[in-house]
């Protein structure tokens, strides 16, 4: 795996406002694998492919609800551990609301065959019961 070809690869589809490179290259800026590391930009890219998927992803639809739950996750993980602790209220809460719609979004992809999603189901699900308060 070459990180500096994928971000080179995400950078493009993200800027042709594709949702999926828009948060796959949120990743690579949060981890800083084939570029500097930047919470900011990766939370900006996060929202960024949030605000496009919704706009042209059908929940109902296995494959657009893939999407939209991978953004959906990273945005809750985001928010669970905004500054290394989840001691602000308004953070935890926004984590569970995205756990919460993360999990329902996974549930219909694997629901329509997509299995491959089931682990990450149990994540958003360990997340959403973790941050219920």
């Amino acid at each position: 795996m070459d990180d500096a070809q994928a971000f080179h690869w995400f950078a493009l589809g993200a800027e042709m406002n594709n949702p999926e490179s828009c948060y796959k290259l949120g990743d690579l800026y949060r981890s800083g694998r084939g570029c500097a590391g930047n919470p900011d930009k990766a939370i900006a890219l996060y929202r960024k492919a949030a605000d496009i998927a919704y706009d042209c992803c059908n929940p109902d639809f296995p494959q657009d609800a893939a999407v939209l739950a991978s953004i959906e996750l990273r945005l809750a993980q985001w928010y669970e551990h905004t500054g290394e602790t989840v001691e602000n209220v308004d953070d935890r809460a926004l984590a569970h609301d995205h756990y919460s719609q993360s999990a329902r979004l996974f549930e219909v992809a694997t629901a329509g065959g997509l299995n491959w999603y089931g682990k990450a189901l149990s994540s958003a699900r360990a997340g959403y019961a973790r941050t219920n308060e």
